[in-house]
């Protein structure tokens, strides 16, 4: 909305004064601009600081409103700020549909467009004669807390989530498959392809982002943490469990997904942290020395303990 202000004409009424001041000694012009009574009745000075001069006497029903600068789309317009004045053929403090815009009392229609009217609203002119197509609510997008791109899901599922990110899906939602995820809340700018945590419920659940267009691809849950432990190369059985009651030396650091310190029937082993490359299949010696006091499992082709591991040899 304009501005308020105490200022000084140079005769006794706004109607017939040539020129307006801010000071009582008419020393300091005011600035160059539309100037308003309190009724419908402008007039705009030129001419400021040194030869300022009121235009003739211009009456308009307009009302003033506050607004972007015109915006070539909707989001564009929702990332806009407000700092315009305008004016339109309405009555209310913004325009609606069918009302003329206009950049000064009546002599300049805005054109085709959309402007920010307020933080939730919006309005598009059409046709080129300042005339307000529509006004409408800004479509913004769903907020949800995510971590930094990562290019692996073994990354994501280890990363911190620090970031807020938008999503056009189901209110008060995190995202699902189909949806697209946005950087901004006016959902100008997609979010990059890779993997995303999104939550830190169980071990962790992450979205992997493909097509370069923001879409999601798949929602996952991150793997359980995997457990660490001491173990034998793969041999087979007499191998692993010499008859003379000697051990092969537990000297690689292996990994499983089960709850026990040492895995178990059905438990998964892995020879790296991350989970991704399952242990060959075979006998391994685990802990343990001397004949039936030595601890060994076997494995199937999938990395799995087999049913009734581990045993004593």
């Amino acid at each position: 909305m304009p501005t308020q202000g105490t200022y000084f004409l140079n005769t006794t009424s706004f109607a017939t004064a040539t020129a307006i001041y801010t000071n009582a000694a008419l020393t300091t012009a005011a600035p160059n601009g539309w100037y308003k009574t309190s009724s419908n009745t402008f007039r705009q000075q030129t001419g400021a600081p040194s030869t300022p001069v009121l235009s003739t006497t211009y009456t308009c029903e307009c009302t003033t409103f506050s607004s972007s600068t015109v915006e070539a789309s909707e989001s564009a317009a929702c990332g806009a700020t407000i700092n315009q004045t305008y004016y339109h053929t309405g009555s209310g403090s913004t325009p609606v549909a069918t009302n003329v815009c206009y950049s000064d009392p009546g002599q300049n229609v805005l054109g085709n467009g959309y402007y920010k009217l307020t933080s939730t609203t919006f309005m598009q002119i059409t046709g080129g004669s300042g005339v307000v197509a529509s006004v409408g609510t800004i479509s913004v997008g769903v907020a949800f807390t995510s971590s930094l791109v990562k290019t692996t899901s073994t990354n994501a599922c280890a990363a911190t989530i620090n970031q807020t990110y938008y999503h056009n899906g189901s209110s008060g939602q995190p995202p699902v498959a189909t949806d697209v995820c946005y950087s901004d809340l006016c959902k100008t700018t997609v979010l990059g392809n890779g993997f995303y945590k999104i939550a830190t419920t169980g071990s962790g659940i992450y979205i992997e982002i493909t097509g370069g267009a923001g879409v999601v691809a798949s929602v996952t849950s991150c793997p359980s943490a995997l457990t660490s432990y001491s173990s034998s190369t793969m041999g087979n059985f007499n191998g692993v469990c010499p008859f003379d009651g000697s051990n092969p030396p537990a000297n690689q650091t292996y990994y499983h997904d089960g709850s026990g310190t040492l895995p178990a029937t059905g438990d998964t082993c892995y020879s790296d942290s991350a989970g991704t490359t399952t242990l060959i299949g075979g006998y391994y010696y685990l802990s343990g020395t001397g004949s039936n006091n030595r601890n060994y499992i076997e494995v199937n082709s999938s990395g799995v303990v087999n049913f009734g591991y581990p045993q004593l040899c």
